[in-house]
């Protein structure tokens, strides 16, 4: 099984939030702007909304980026999409901003969905991405491309902020993903109350990104917490709308972005993972299930007709794994109290759990890498730490023998690398792959009989 992942021009890869104010001109299937409180959340039309709604509001003129990013292939196309959607890869977006100029943005897409066995998979997170690159002169340089004055204004409104939020997001490997850090860079750019756009910082950006591999979608419905820390809870729809901060400038547009994001939420909570894609023994998957429950569905859950999900928040000490995320420094708390204190706090809440939360794990097979920060190549070496390589590179090519992207194990780490970007080193900050090696307790046989159970969910 072979998957590239898509190539983009690099100055595209920090837009994963973008600005404008219209979308462009399609007709939804239903209108939501005055039943969404009265009504129960519409999965179809979260779907339809996901795939066509402007709730990332502004990007690159459609003028700069035909010309030099073009026609989607085939394959990166939805059938699903309307008007110039259509034409475009399903990760971008076209928005039709306030004063008529044409964009093209980045959705959710990009970063929650990826090619699995050469099908597009909706909501599996995209392991692929380079972020390793500082595209801000590629923002600096936006506007001198713009085809007209509309588009230089919408130009120099993205580049602006992709400038100002850019330089902390840069990824020392492909495939890490600096979301959260985003996140935090816009906080500090946004006003709490209104929610206005600030040039200058009104508080001191974020250090840097800490490696964090892209969780899958379809567990939401599961989940009563978000994060890898379990740190957001109540209104989950608001903690996911913060991928729209780069260009909502004010409480209005929010509101209105709002009325659909419980659509799109419940979306989410219909997502089913693909199946494994090659033969099972189900004589040893179902010795493996025993094991299982008897192991690791305290924390993770069971699985079938009746499923249970405990939603356990595990302590680093007892679980072992790199703390670097879940014990932040202090000083991360003035982007919890930002958030708190703004309109998505008014029904979501951000706390500190100094925890890692155990995840589902339906359809884990397909998620590799593993752990949150993506240092273990795959499920075999998850369930036997004395396995796990302490420099690695991950190839495209999926092996259903260890349940993981293929990898090879290196001698050195970046420092002896040509290609630095490529090396997962574990003995840098926040790259460690000790822990949970709850795996290590059982034989090799078991191990074998509990991978193949794995296959099954």
């Amino acid at each position: 099984m072979h998957d590239s992942p898509a190539h983009m021009s690099r100055f595209f890869l920090l837009c994963l939030m973008s600005c404008g104010a219209e979308s462009a001109p399609v007709q939804p299937p239903v209108d939501t702007a005055d039943t969404a409180a009265a009504e129960p959340p519409d999965a179809d039309y979260g779907r339809w909304a996901l795939l066509n709604e402007d709730y990332i509001q502004c990007g690159v003129p459609a003028s700069v980026y035909d010309q030099y990013v073009g026609a989607a292939s085939p394959a990166e196309r939805m059938a699903e999409r309307d008007g110039r959607n259509a034409e475009l890869p399903y990760y971008m977006t076209a928005v039709t901003a306030d004063n008529g100029a044409e964009l093209v943005a980045q959705n959710c897409l990009f970063c929650h969905a990826a090619f699995m066995d050469g099908e597009l998979v909706v909501g599996l997170g995209n392991p692929w991405l380079d972020f390793t690159t500082d595209a801000t002169a590629y923002a600096a340089a936006m506007p001198l491309l713009a085809a007209d004055e509309a588009e230089r204004e919408e130009a120099e409104k993205w580049s602006e902020r992709v400038m100002a939020t850019g330089g902390s997001l840069v990824t020392d490997t492909v495939g890490s993903n600096p979301a959260d850090t985003l996140a935090q860079a816009l906080f500090a750019h946004k006003d709490p109350t209104t929610l206005a756009w600030s040039s200058s910082p009104m508080m001191e950006l974020p250090s840097g990104p800490i490696p964090t591999d892209v969780p899958p979608l379809w567990n939401m419905a599961k989940k009563e917490r978000m994060l890898y820390s379990g740190t957001a809870t109540g209104d989950l729809p608001r903690v996911m709308m913060t991928a729209s901060a780069l260009c909502t400038d004010d409480v209005e547009d929010a509101e209105e972005i709002y009325t659909y994001f419980d659509d799109i939420a419940a979306y989410f909570a219909t997502l089913e993972p693909p199946a494994f894609p090659d033969a099972i023994d189900q004589g040893l998957a179902d010795e493996g299930q025993v094991l299982f429950e008897d192991s690791c569905a305290m924390c993770h859950g069971t699985y079938g007709e009746e499923p249970t999900y405990p939603g356990e928040l595990v302590g680093v000490d007892e679980v072992g794994t790199d703390p670097s995320l879940a014990l932040q420094p202090t000083d991360i708390l003035r982007f919890v109290d930002w958030f708190n204190e703004s309109w998505y706090g008014e029904t979501a809440t951000l706390a500190p759990t100094g925890a890692y939360i155990a995840p589902p794990l339906d359809g884990i097979w397909a998620t590799a890498p593993y752990l949150h920060n993506g240092s273990v190549p795959d499920l075999a070496s998850l369930l036997d730490s004395s396995i796990r390589p302490t420099y690695w590179r991950r190839s495209t090519t999926y092996d259903t023998t260890v349940v993981g992207w293929r990898s090879t194990t290196l001698d050195g780490g970046k420092d002896e690398a040509s290609d630095p970007t490529r090396v997962i080193d574990t003995t840098l900050p926040g790259w460690s792959n000790a822990g949970h090696i709850y795996g290590d307790g059982f034989d090799a046989d078991q191990r074998a009989a509990v991978l193949e159970y794995l296959k099954t969910l």
